[in-house]
């Protein structure tokens, strides 16, 4: 390859980067690398030649081997005496590109668009395209969109700032995000699938100096910011090999290969093209089956699915608001193993046909409760003069806010513990599942009346689904701490962590909106008929889906249904639930009730016919769904969901804060006495390179700007970008919620214990 290449660059003004002498000696010792074009040709004739060319799903030749590319920024202050506007400003200062072992440098936004016009220019020549994997493709694409003629009917958008993919106007160039691909940092990737020689170190750059497109770089952000593109090439290249893919098959996100394992076990794996080679293919007759046993049986209506996803919830993640903001000693934690995978596997309570109306037949309490017992149900109600029954019997209330549908002003009549609901006059609305009404009706008292009512029978997942489930699990426990299988430990448990995300996909999708601005793209809310279009797409037998919402919402509602029982169970000594687990007081007084709450799990499991047991290298058994020792804490305390801290059994400290690193964090904390409402976070300019890259980020988005700045003599030009800068955070709770835990009086509700009953 070395003679190869250097015919190829010959003539061409390349440049030897040797590896830093801080980097470890594993790594590349170096690179070549250019400022100039002229060898571009060469290298994708050679490749066109010598790497051969793929079909793509367009019918036109896709080059099998990707490019990658990156882009370093600066961010501007608004206070920095070049800085003409009141906001800050940003604009690129390096860009590089990876190719055929070769790194092309750009400095300036002209260059890199000459530098991708040289590639659009061979790719027609050959009228084929290539493939572009960027690390997180909506940042680059902020700058790209005023430099690049991209073709605006191509974004795909997941949601709005956060771009998948898209194509330039030439239909030569396809760009795709690597970080989608992959779920993981740049670093984490290449630590994944990389040899030690292409893993991306610490960060080199100091991103907070501000550096022109005219700043003379070192070498050792110049090595730094090529191994960006380089190990990701080879990281892109290292999944294909492992996952057997190419170009062409690779999903574009990391849910594609799990979607792409469960599609296998329930359709087969000779699909090809919307059809398969003879009808008479045991893979056509297995497609057929599943199809009219669970696709077609089950489809479901736009009314029926808008209804699904009003009922549809997360996790249930809150803190007990009698202890809110106490340092509570001697603390256990319990959590389920793998819940979400466990009532995928275990439960007997999924929607298994045809959703049938029933509202006429639930308007008493008998009705409602003879279709629960005895179907999988579905309900949209409005409440009336609602509150807790029992206060202290409930640390959790069960109906959050951002599900009750009312006017405004309606808010105002209730009484609210950190977003759920303790009690309001007012009217609203609420849907939920048959499997949580008795988490209502237990908790709530009130007038109920059911305005929307669907049923149907009841039963298991799919088996193809569950035993595809249970394969993973079992694979992931075995291989766990096995020497040369990380791969596929970490493969397996990819599988399945994300087995549940796969199944509450949206049906119906927003449409990118092209009638405005399209520099400006944005997702509307597609109209009826674009939705009912939707849905009947999604159920057409080319579609090759095999997945129906409806079980991806009961899955998390069982989930909530097991946690609350956990909850019920320890409430007396309850302090906060997370989606799977609870933090208690008093731990041993409840491990003999937790040992028969495991002993029913696994006897009712144990009908399921599907393996939810596996054993670890050591020869352990672990089953899927108990409710398991997770952690001592010698203290623990929380303001809430998503908010706390504690220290562990050696006295290090922990935290939890959405937007703080948890290390960086604990250690700005400093003792877990400061964790309280006020308590500032903050990475200052004295902190180190390290700590200061860690810290979270405020990204400023500019869309429109489009003028030049001089700076010592050089103009400097600002196109559409995103700025960043550090930010702190506060430990805050709202007013309410200070309101509600002041009027609580904790100190005597716990000091007597005839409150318990």
């Amino acid at each position: 390859m070395d003679s190869i290449l250097v015919a190829i660059n010959k003539g061409v003004r390349m440049m030897y980067l040797k590896k830093p002498d801080i980097l470890p000696d594993s790594r590349l010792s170096g690179f070549y690398y250019t400022y100039s074009f002229d060898s571009i040709e060469k290298k994708i004739d050679y490749l066109v030649n010598n790497d051969g060319l793929l079909l793509n799903k367009k019918g036109k030749a896709l080059l099998s081997t990707p490019i990658t590319f990156d882009i370093e920024t600066s961010s501007m202050p608004e206070n920095d005496p070049h800085n003409p506007k009141e906001y800050m400003l940003g604009f690129p200062y390096l860009y590089q590109l990876y190719l055929l072992d070769t790194v092309f440098f750009c400095r300036t936004r002209t260059q890199c668009y000459m530098l991708f016009s040289e590639i659009e220019r061979v790719m027609l020549k050959h009228n084929i395209q290539v493939v572009c994997y960027v690390h997180n493709l909506s940042f680059e694409y902020q700058f790209l969109k005023s430099i690049l003629n991209i073709d605006f009917t191509k974004v795909f958008l997941i949601k709005n700032r956060k771009v998948a993919k898209f194509e330039l106007n030439s239909d030569t160039i396809i760009f795709r995000d690597s970080y989608l691909l992959s779920n993981m940092s740049l670093a984490k990737f290449c630590e994944n699938y990389n040899s030690e020689e292409y893993q991306k170190d610490k960060e080199l750059i100091d991103y907070e100096i501000i550096r022109y497109p005219w700043s003379e770089l070192s070498d050792e952000i110049l090595y730094y910011s090529g191994m960006d593109v380089i190990t990701l090439y080879h990281a892109v290249m290292s999944i294909m090999t492992k996952e057997g893919d190419n170009l062409k098959t690779i999903p574009m996100t990391n849910t594609g290969y799990v979607r792409r394992a469960y599609k296998k076990a329930c359709l087969g794996s000779t699909y090809n093209g919307g059809s398969y080679r003879a009808k008479s293919d045991a893979k056509f007759r297995q497609k057929k089956t599943y199809r009219q046993k669970y696709m077609d049986k089950e489809k479901i209506t736009l009314e029926q699915y808008n209804l699904l996803l009003k009922a549809f919830r997360g996790g249930n993640t809150h803190a007990n608001r009698y202890k809110v903001g106490r340092i509570i000693s001697n603390v256990t934690s319990y959590d389920f193993a793998s819940s979400y995978p466990a009532v995928m596997i275990c439960s007997d309570q999924f929607p298994s046909g045809r959703l049938m109306e029933c509202t006429n037949s639930v308007q008493t309490p008998d009705g409602i409760e003879y279709y629960v017992k005895n179907y999988w149900c579905i309900f949209e109600a409005v409440f009336e003069d609602v509150q807790l029954r029992d206060n202290i019997k409930t640390p959790v209330p069960y109906i959050p806010k951002s599900k009750m549908i009312c006017s405004s002003s309606a808010y105002s009549t209730g009484i609210f513990d950190n977003g759920r609901l303790i009690s309001q006059k007012d009217s609203f609305e609420f849907s939920f599942l048959g499997c949580e009404y008795y988490i209502i009706k237990n908790q709530y008292a009130g007038k109920m009346k059911i305005t929307k009512a669907y049923y149907t029978t009841k039963g298991y997942l799919p088996d193809e689904i569950r035993n595809e489930c249970s394969r993973w699990y079992v694979k992931k426990t075995e291989l766990k701490g096995i020497e040369g299988s990380e791969y596929e430990y970490m493969k397996s448990k990819n599988r399945v962590n994300a087995s549940f995300g796969m199944m509450v996909e949206k049906i119906v999708k927003d449409i990118s909106d092209f009638s405005g601005n399209l520099n400006e793209l944005t997702l509307r809310t597609p109209t009826e008929e674009e939705a009912k279009n939707q849905i009947e797409s999604y159920y057409n037998v080319r579609s090759g889906k095999f997945l129906n919402y409806q079980w991806g919402v009961t899955v998390t509602a069982l989930a909530r249904v097991r946690l609350q029982e956990l909850i019920d169970l320890t409430y007396k000594d309850f302090i906060y639930a997370d989606t799977d687990s609870v933090k208690i007081e008093n731990g041993e007084k409840y491990k003999e009730l937790l040992e028969n709450y495991n002993k029913q799990w696994i006897e009712y499991a144990e009908n399921c016919n599907v393996s939810f047991k596996a054993y670890t290298k050591k020869g352990d058994l672990q089953i899927l769904g108990i409710a398991d020792f997770d952690g001592f804490y010698k203290r623990f305390t929380t303001l809430g969901a998503k908010k706390y801290a504690y220290e562990d059994e050696n006295d290090q400290l922990h935290i939890t804060i959405a937007g703080v690193p948890k290390k960086l964090g604990a250690k700005l904390l400093g003792k877990i006495e400061n964790f309280k409402v006020g308590m500032h976070f903050m990475v200052g300019a004295d902190g180190t390179l390290e700590e200061r890259q860690a810290w979270k980020k405020r990204l400023l988005y500019n869309d429109t700007d489009n003028f030049d700045i001089t700076i010592d003599g050089k103009i400097l030009h600002i196109g559409t970008y995103i700025a960043m800068e550090r930010t702190s955070y506060e430990l805050s709770i709202t007013d309410e919620y200070e309101e509600l835990i002041s009027s609580l009086k904790n100190d005597e509700i716990y000091e007597k214990d005839d409150i318990w009953g």
